[in-house]
């Protein structure tokens, strides 16, 4: 549903019924939110996973739900359960980004009076006293 809705929306000329759709479809994202949360807390852990849990409540540990076996005996492809970004959520934040941007770059020439900043590039990593080399990981 929501993936219709998000066509629907960028598809959508008339401006009313472009705010209607836009509500609609928060309301459509808060719910699959709100259903994502209630599956990773009454979702049984993985039994290798499972914790003694401490005295005071703390977030789980996981935030994910194992739907494989879903798919599976739904015969549903995995692209079935990736939710998109809303087209409209880089749209509608392109003004502020802009100005964030601009602002940064006053911040930038006002502070170090240069107008970007080289960053080091790098290739590798460098290996910790535990880690291996990619080669020695393929040996």
């Amino acid at each position: 549903i929501m993936k219709k809705l998000e066509l629907c929306y960028d598809a959508m000329a008339h401006p009313q019924k472009r705010l209607d759709v836009k509500m609609v479809l928060e309301l459509v994202i808060r719910r699959v939110l709100e259903l994502k949360a209630a599956l990773v807390k009454w979702n049984p852990p993985h039994p290798e996973l499972a914790f003694q849990p401490p005295r005071e409540p703390a977030p789980f540990p996981w935030e994910y739900v194992n739907l494989d076996d879903v798919l599976v005996d739904l015969k549903l492809p995995p692209e079935t359960l990736e939710v998109p970004v809303p087209r409209y959520f880089l749209q509608d934040h392109a003004g502020p980004q802009k100005m964030r941007q601009k602002l940064v770059k006053g911040y930038m020439k006002l502070k170090f009076n240069v107008d970007r900043i080289a960053l080091e590039d790098y290739d590798e990593a460098p290996a910790g006293p535990g880690e291996m080399t990619l080669d020695q990981a393929i040996e």
